[in-house]
C-alpha cells in the first residue's frame, strides 16, 4: 500500500480528512476528519471500508488527531471535541471496534497531537499550549499547563477596583487561579486582590 493510494481514496465519513495512522502491522487504517466527528476505518491493503469506530453521542468538534497503541489494541482520537471545556481524548478498543473511554490530560483546548509510547503509555499534545503523559489505564502521570492567561468563560469573573487601577480576575479558564493586575505599577500580581478592594 502506498500513501498516494490512500491519498486519492475517497472517504465516506467525512469530507476533509486530516488525520491518518496505520495499526502496528498495517492491517487496518485510521482516518480523522476536520469536518466530522466520524473515524473512518480502512483496510490497511485494500482500503476497504470497515466497521467505524462508535462516536455516537459526540455532538461537537471533531476528532482529527489519531493513533493506535503500539500492541494495535487501542485507538486514540482527538482534537476539536469539547466536554465542559476540556479537551478529552477518547479511547476505543478492541483494536477500535470495543467500548469506548474519554481521557482527560488536563487539556482545555484542541489535542493537536498524540503519540503513543512503549508500555502503553500516551503522549497528549493540545493548543493551550499543553502538554501531558498518560498512564496505561489512562490516568495522568504528569501534565504541563499552559503559562498564559485563559480569558474563556469569564464574562462575569472580572472585578475593578472604584478608581480602575486594579483589575482582578481568574488566570485560568472559568475565572479560577485568582490574580489582579495593578495598573499604577503595571504589575501582574499572582493573588487575588485584597479584601474589598475590588467589586464586580
Amino acid at each position: 500500500m502506498r500513501l498516494l493510494d490512500v491519498a486519492r481514496h475517497k472517504t465516506r465519513l467525512g469530507r476533509q480528512p486530516f488525520g491518518l495512522a496505520f495499526q502496528p502491522g498495517g492491517s487496518r487504517i485510521a482516518v480523522g476528519f476536520v469536518d466530522s466527528q466520524a473515524v473512518e476505518m480502512l483496510g490497511g491493503q485494500s482500503l476497504t471500508p470497515l466497521a467505524a469506530p462508535d462516536v455516537a453521542g459526540i455532538a461537537n468538534g471533531d476528532l482529527f488527531s489519531i493513533e493506535w497503541s503500539r500492541d494495535g489494541r487501542r485507538l486514540y482520537a482527538g482534537g476539536r471535541y469539547d466536554v465542559g471545556g476540556r479537551g478529552p481524548v477518547v479511547a476505543w478498543a478492541g483494536g477500535g471496534q470495543g467500548p469506548r473511554s474519554r481521557l482527560f490530560s488536563g487539556a482545555l483546548s484542541t489535542i493537536m497531537s498524540l503519540k503513543a509510547l512503549p508500555g502503553g503509555e500516551l503522549l497528549v499534545a493540545a493548543g493551550d499550549p499543553h502538554l501531558a503523559l498518560l498512564a496505561a489505564d489512562g490516568t495522568p502521570r504528569w501534565a504541563k499547563p499552559s503559562p498564559k492567561f485563559d480569558p474563556r468563560d469569564q464574562r462575569q469573573n472580572f472585578a475593578v477596583s472604584a478608581d480602575g487601577a486594579t483589575v482582578e480576575f481568574g488566570f485560568v479558564y472559568g475565572g479560577e487561579k485568582r490574580v489582579h493586575f495593578d495598573l499604577r505599577q503595571l504589575k501582574l500580581v499572582k493573588a487575588a486582590a485584597p479584601a474589598g478592594a475590588v467589586a464586580p
